[in-house]
């Protein structure tokens, strides 16, 4: 890789990496608080999903948005730097930085179904593609804070995307397939939920890619 991109992505991550921590420790609390019988699955999914997806918007936030609207990312051009080196290396920061907690609290979620001896094991085939929602959730966020700088547009991305939570859950509860499986005490992998989790990796990956090529077309800075 790059060593320009490699250091853009290094002083990202120095700057922003301290909110990690805070985010794993608050989605670990949040999944805890199932096995109090007072707070109940509900609240803690709540809590969980609030976590997941206030984190990812401060990181576009913080990491995109603040830094063309402070200017930052004139001064970071105005040296040895590209607009390409620049956009990738937001890029790959932004993932790296959401990616980190995701994936641990990910393996914590399934874990705790797995240990829980009250979950059946068959709701990983729900929480999986659900996960991967809230990933591919960060993934337009990000692309959209990467592509253009009107609040209205970023705003409205986010209203939108927040309103399709409620809606992806309730959709996948009701496919028979997951409602079968989510009872079962062994998983199995329906081919429907197969081919949404694998449209949803090829999303993750997608998103950010088409961001960066048209970013990278603009002649002009954002």
């Amino acid at each position: 890789m790059n060593s320009v991109i490699v250091q853009l992505v290094k002083k990202d991550l120095s700057l922003r990496i301290r909110l990690v921590p805070i985010v794993i420790l608050a989605g670990l609390v949040s999944l805890a608080t199932i096995a109090i019988e007072s707070v109940g699955p509900i609240i803690s999914s709540v809590l969980y999903i609030t976590t997941l997806v206030a984190f990812s918007v401060l990181i576009g936030m913080y990491n995109v948005t603040m830094e063309r609207d402070k200017q930052v990312q004139l001064f970071v051009l105005s040296l040895p730097v590209s607009h390409r080196q620049y956009t990738i290396s937001k890029t790959l920061s932004s993932l790296l930085l959401f990616m980190i907690p995701w994936i641990v609290l990910t393996a914590a979620s399934l874990a705790a179904i797995v240990l829980l001896a009250a979950e059946p094991d068959g709701l990983i085939v729900f929480m999986l593609p659900m996960q991967l929602y809230f990933a591919v959730n960060f993934c337009i966020f990000l692309a959209v804070m990467l592509v253009t700088s009107s609040e209205k547009i970023v705003i409205s991305t986010i209203i939108l995307t927040n309103m399709g939570i409620t809606l992806v859950i309730n959709l996948l509860m009701r496919m028979p397939s997951i409602a079968q499986s989510m009872s079962a005490d062994l998983i199995v992998w329906p081919a429907d939920v197969v081919l949404i989790v694998l449209l949803e990796i090829a999303a993750c990956v997608l998103l950010p890619l088409a961001a960066v090529v048209t970013q990278n077309k603009k002649q002009d800075v954002i």
